[in-house]
């Protein structure tokens, strides 16, 4: 099983009033307006529990080792919802019946800047791996140096807390005004490794995106982040102090995003990022660090 299959997870999006608390002042835009944040229920906690939470936890903790990533929040304990507020949109001062207008920014993800069908958007089925998204930022990105450091932190990331579902789609480009495009904030982080089958229902171990030769997480060896450097053409002692910088903030990261949850009333929330921490010790030892 994939997170990803179609309809797996139920979504919406809706406009915020940003002078309200995230619980209330929301909106359905109407005559196809743009919205400014997408809405997350719960709908798969029954076959893995605490899905949200665990989204919610995975982005809180990637921000504090320093990526980029959707400004997500967490309400609802009991029924739980993740919102995400979009990244590409722009809030203007402009006030039409009490609320700010919204433009859109022009986005796409991986799969589509390199022409492929949704469908394909895992590497095993023919999507792009590092080594093309990597071309792709150094061809056309405004700051490829910056962007390709960020997709290495991406990866890396993903690896370390067991994110198999990392795949072309879930990596976008943001347009800009002069024809050139930057890497938009990371969304989508999730755990999926813990859900094993004793955990909630088994996910596939198969990434999204191989690392070197391998495609299951379990057989990545520390060898395979030398093809892996080889790939971004990122010196391999720079993957590496990449790694160790991730490594050493994983766990103040994750004590953070346990805060956060916790002030919301999600008491599981250290349970669950400590199982998440617990799955990353094999894989922090593949990296050799």
């Amino acid at each position: 099983m994939r997170l990803s299959l179609a309809g797996g997870q139920g979504k919406t999006a809706l406009y915020h009033d940003e002078l309200k608390h995230i619980a209330d002042g929301w909106y359905i835009p109407l005559s196809g307006l743009p919205t400014t944040h997408i809405i997350k229920p719960g709908l798969l906690e029954v076959h893995y529990p605490h899905i949200t939470l665990n989204e919610f936890l995975c982005l809180r903790a990637a921000s504090a080792c320093g990526l980029k990533v959707v400004d997500a929040n967490l309400l609802y304990p009991k029924t739980p919802v993740i919102i995400l507020k979009r990244y590409d949109r722009l809030i203007s001062d402009r006030i039409i019946n009490g609320l700010k207008t919204v433009e859109r920014i022009h986005q796409e993800d991986c799969c589509q800047a390199c022409g492929v069908k949704p469908d394909q958007k895992y590497e095993h089925d023919g999507g792009p791996g590092y080594k093309l998204i990597r071309n792709l930022l150094a061809k056309h990105a405004r700051r490829p140096i910056e962007d390709i450091t960020t997709l290495v932190k991406w990866g890396i990331f993903n690896y370390l807390i067991g994110n198999c579902d990392a795949h072309s789609k879930n990596l976008s480009l943001l347009h800009n005004m002069d024809g050139t495009v930057s890497l938009a904030p990371a969304y989508d982080l999730i755990s999926t490794t813990i859900y094993d089958g004793r955990f909630g229902s088994k996910l596939s171990r198969n990434m999204g995106m191989k690392i070197g030769a391998h495609e299951n997480i379990d057989n990545v060896i520390t060898e395979d982040f030398t093809a892996f450097a080889q790939d971004v053409h990122v010196r391999l002692q720079q993957v590496v102090s990449i790694g160790k910088e991730i490594i050493h903030k994983l766990p103040s990261a994750f004590n953070t995003a346990i805060i956060a949850a916790e002030g919301e009333g999600f008491s599981a929330a250290g349970g669950v990022a400590s199982r998440i921490l617990s799955d990353c010790e094999q894989r922090i030892r593949v990296l050799g660090i």
